[in-house]
């Protein structure tokens, strides 16, 4: 095994610790990049604009917009750190807001690499940001419910659409954020 595997294999060990716990306590923060609690004000902005569902799934893909790259490059311990520095909790026993932006929080640090992480940071910028892309995934979502189709059949089918202007690769990134369980458990009801 290489260095980088153990190091890998360290860094998601840690990961789990955290996310075992149930609480993620933040020690450090990473130089330059330590954010300010935003969740509310994040939830609150987006409700102006948005049903409370959609405040909850754009507030949780803010998180994503907000992250900074030099935190993302630095691992999954750097990541959890700035989501305990920036209020997140990655409990998934919350619901609502809270729930959505803890289910994305913990999908970014159990499920995604972070290269694949900046993957989906970059298919949100290509799509127009988080407010724009639920703005035209909701009509999309809304038509596959009205047609039958389950919950994740009818986020996935939508999520295709609205990210059709973006390009394969931004679809397939933000496909597989929104194909993970329990985002689409405590976001698809959009």
């Amino acid at each position: 095994m290489n260095g980088s595997a153990i190091q890998t294999r360290a860094s998601r060990a840690a990961v789990t610790a955290l996310v075992a716990g149930g609480l993620l306590c933040t020690t450090a923060h990473v130089a330059a990049a330590t954010p300010q609690p935003r969740v509310a004000a994040a939830a609150s902005a987006a409700a102006s604009a948005f049903t409370a569902e959609q405040a909850q799934l754009v507030a949780g893909l803010e998180l994503i917009e907000r992250m900074p790259e030099s935190v993302i490059r630095s691992g999954h311990a750097a990541m959890a750190s700035w989501l305990a520095a920036d209020g997140v909790s990655t409990s998934t026993s919350k619901y609502g807001i809270v729930g959505c932006v803890a289910a994305v929080g913990l999908a970014l640090l159990t499920n995604f690499t972070p290269a694949k992480i900046l993957k989906i940071k970059a298919a949100l910028k290509a799509v127009g940001g988080a407010r724009t892309f639920v703005t035209k995934l909701k009509p999309f979502y809304d038509a596959a419910r009205r047609a039958g189709l389950s919950k994740s059949a009818s986020l996935r089918q939508a999520v295709s659409r609205a990210a059709s202007v973006a390009g394969p690769e931004a679809r397939a990134a933000l496909l597989d954020l929104f194909g993970v369980t329990a985002v689409i458990a405590a976001c698809a009801d959009i």
